[in-house]
């Protein structure tokens, strides 16, 4: 005799309230038309708002996993690469990430799940690398799938010498399938006092090739900022950097010369400056350290919703979330505008992690943002890798570790695109 089954609606109730990733898959995995229903348009995107609606518009439980490595302060290695036992990882079997691959890939960047890695082939040690030394592979980190992504050419369009690349940004995560889709943007590198003019390239993965390169213009003696919590962060089709003016490797105790460089994937030839909000840089954290840097102090990030440019900020009591006023969001100069919510004050820090109040004051620098979990990590001094998130404001310890450097140990974060990784299973 067989059982009776439940009709579908109830079921999909059922299925929006469930807290984990692994259990919706497992769910779509169990039948063909609970599977149909799943996928359904209207369904996702209403369990993914009732989540958000209670935690600040983003989903914790998008994040799947942290990986991160602590360095110790008298470590001897260079920071580019690491032995494979450095490497930890918080427990989640949906991710498939081979942490082998960092014995000689660098981590670039990461967004949704996917991972950029590099690494520059063997050259004589006087040799200028160029940009066709450098290799590129992008990862998924839910399905285990790793691209190759054909070799840049060191010369432009011009003919002019390429003498290297910034660090990739994926500029779009979206599609489905095992061999997920994604565009990857790459800004080259040019002379820092001389040239006001980049080049960059899309690489599309449906099409498996670089598009054509394009020349964009940027102000004069400006670059983008090299602390390793300066991470771009996407807005729509714009990329937005922490950048700034004279001297790209110190930005010490006044920070004035901090900026955002803002550009358009595809329409504008002139890359927009947007300056940070008045009064962000005198509220952060002044170290006495000589190798401070201002950029530590902040991470750029995108709202909830994805539209528009958002900068967590360590400031001197709090942590706190500036946001780019939706018509101020083109704009440059004097004219911007941003509003600012605390998310949480350093004293709850201290309290939610049982410290005493001295170590809540610590030294931040942030390390990673994730747009769909709203999580942050960042590494405090004497205290260790801590994880907070932006929504329901709760902080955690993933590693404690007071012998540490702050500065340079590494964190990244697997999120799931919930969306991408069902439209990825076969709906029949």
């Amino acid at each position: 005799m067989e059982l009776p089954t439940l009709p579908s609606d109830p079921l999909l109730e059922i299925i929006t309230r469930f807290d984990d990733v692994e259990t919706v898959v497992r769910c779509a995995a169990v039948c063909k038309p609970l599977r149909r229903a799943i996928l359904d348009p209207d369904l996702f995107p209403r369990r993914l708002a009732s989540s958000a609606a209670a935690n600040g518009g983003f989903d914790p439980d998008l994040l799947l996993s942290v990986t991160y490595w602590p360095l110790a302060v008298n470590s001897i290695h260079s920071g580019e690469h690491f032995p494979a036992d450095a490497f930890e990882q918080t427990a989640s079997s949906r991710v498939r990430f081979d942490a082998d691959l960092l014995l000689s890939y660098q981590l670039l960047s990461s967004r949704d799940g996917l991972l950029v890695l590099g690494r520059n082939h063997e050259a004589p040690d006087d040799a200028q690398m160029s940009a066709s030394d450098i290799e590129l592979l992008v990862c998924n980190t839910i399905t285990g799938h790793v691209t190759s992504v054909p070799r840049l050419n060191h010369r432009g369009a011009s003919g002019a010498f390429r003498s290297g690349i910034h660090p990739p940004v994926l500029l779009s995560t979206g599609g489905g399938g095992g061999r997920r889709s994604f565009e990857l943007l790459v800004m080259y590198k040019g002379d820092y006092f001389l040239s006001v003019s980049r080049e960059i390239q899309i690489f599309s993965s449906q099409r498996s090739e670089w598009g054509a390169a394009r020349w964009i213009h940027k102000p004069p003696r400006m670059e983008l900022a090299r602390a390793a919590s300066t991470v771009p962060a996407v807005v729509g089709r714009t990329v937005h950097w922490l950048a700034c003016k004279d001297n790209a490797e110190q930005v010490k105790f006044r920070g004035g010369d901090l900026l955002i460089l803002a550009l358009h994937a595809e329409e504008a030839q002139e890359a927009t400056v947007i300056k940070l909000p008045q009064g962000l840089l005198t509220s952060l954290t002044t170290s006495t350290e000589w190798e401070h840097n201002l950029a530590h102090n902040l991470i750029l990030a995108a709202t909830a919703e994805g539209k528009r440019l958002s900068i967590v900020a360590a400031e001197n009591l709090a942590i706190s979330v500036w946001t780019l006023l939706p018509d101020h969001q083109e704009h440059q100069g004097s004219s911007i505008s941003w509003s600012r919510e605390v998310v949480i004050r350093r004293g709850q820090i201290g309290r939610q992690l049982a410290l005493f109040p001295l170590d809540a004051y610590q030294p931040i620098r942030f390390s990673a943002f994730g747009e769909r979990s709203g999580t942050v990590l960042f590494w405090m001094r004497e205290v260790g890798l801590v994880q907070l998130n932006l929504g329901t404001k709760k902080v955690l310890v993933i590693w404690k570790g007071r012998n540490h450097n702050y500065l340079r140990s590494k964190a990244f974060l697997h999120e799931a695109h919930l969306v991408s990784l069902l439209q990825s299973m076969k709906p029949f």
